[in-house]
């Protein structure tokens, strides 16, 4: 009896993997020439791109949800004051990120102790899981969006099966510039493991695991890129 053939794994094209990638516009990062200003508007679109489904997921009462909104605008705000701070103190965005990082920390800390007062513990909880796996869930989302268009789409038990697989296998890093500092992790992909990839193969059709593959490829190409860019440092007088 001759073997069953399989059918060929879908061919899509680059720019089927450009536009899973949902990146959200971001201004450029203050170099202490210049001050990093946002509307209030500008905050919070930025607040609602990074957190919707949190807000989804939660399901709060409306003004408990309003609140939650506000406390996270004010956040975003306090971080770009505190960047803003300290480079026209005379920091340098490069080589004193470390200092600026832990001025950032402290004022998101003053925010977060009202967050947790406030709306208390399960929610405070559940939005720095949200916060701290944001990596893991565009690298889930971006895969979602690909499979979107294809005969297979991704059930929903695979996101989430997908979802613990990159957060048990992700390192806990520092925000690599600048920019990630004030933004988080907002526009970042998870760095995945041999062994994550070797565990999501096994929850995914021969199909999923090629496009899975090609995306990984695609995510390693854009930030070989972006590490490609010249970066020159500002003038220090």
């Amino acid at each position: 009896m001759p073997a069953a053939e399989l059918s060929p794994s879908p061919i899509l094209p680059d720019s089927a993997f450009t536009q899973a990638m949902v990146e959200i516009a971001l201004p450029l990062p203050p170099s202490g020439d210049y001050e990093l200003e946002l509307t209030a508007e500008q905050i919070n679109a930025m607040v609602e791109s990074k957190y919707g489904k949190l807000f989804q997921a939660l399901g709060l009462p409306p003004e408990q949800s309003a609140r939650l909104r506000s406390l996270l605008a004010e956040r975003q705000q306090a971080t770009v004051d505190a960047a803003n701070a300290a480079l026209l103190n005379g920091l340098n965005p490069i080589t004193d990120l470390s200092i600026i990082r832990r001025a950032i920390e402290q004022a998101q800390s003053a925010i977060d102790t009202t967050l947790r007062g406030e709306l208390g513990e399960p929610v405070f909880a559940v939005y720095r899981d949200f916060d701290r796996t944001l990596k893991e869930r565009n690298s889930v989302g971006d895969f979602a969006r690909l499979l979107a268009v294809t005969p297979e789409p991704l059930r929903q038990e695979q996101e989430i099966q997908m979802l613990q697989i990159l957060r048990n296998s992700s390192d806990a890093a520092l925000p690599a510039d600048i920019g990630q500092a004030i933004f988080g992790d907002i526009n970042t992909r998870a760095q995945i493991s041999e062994q994550a990839t070797a565990a999501t193969a096994k929850i995914l059709s021969p199909h999923q695991r090629d496009l899975f593959r090609q995306l990984q490829q695609h995510w390693t190409n854009k930030a070989h890129a972006v590490n490609a860019s010249p970066v020159s440092l500002p003038n220090v007088d």
